[in-house]
């Protein structure tokens, strides 16, 4: 998945991926592993998977669990089969 192009969002997925120093480049991307699957949906064409607004990075196995992210929980609404986060 590409890193959001919004500040706040870019901010908090670099926070998760707890790696030190580093900006992600436009080319850089992050595994849909780091995901729940909550943060999903199918396109029109029920072939493509795509990743919500408000998805954050929440899952790093490979960290100890100290370091591991907390997990960010939402409300989901469902007008008109349109998916809204509050």
């Amino acid at each position: 998945m590409n890193f959001p192009k919004d500040l706040e969002k870019r901010k908090i997925w670099i926070s998760n991926t707890k790696i030190n120093d580093w900006e992600p480049s436009k080319n850089s991307r992050l595994c849909s592993k780091h995901f729940e699957a909550c943060y999903f949906y199918k396109t029109d064409t029920q072939t493509r998977v795509r990743l919500l607004n408000g998805a954050v990075p929440t899952i790093f196995p490979e960290l100890p669990k100290y370091l591991q992210p907390k997990k960010v929980k939402f409300r989901f609404f469902f007008i008109c089969n349109i998916v809204c986060i509050v």
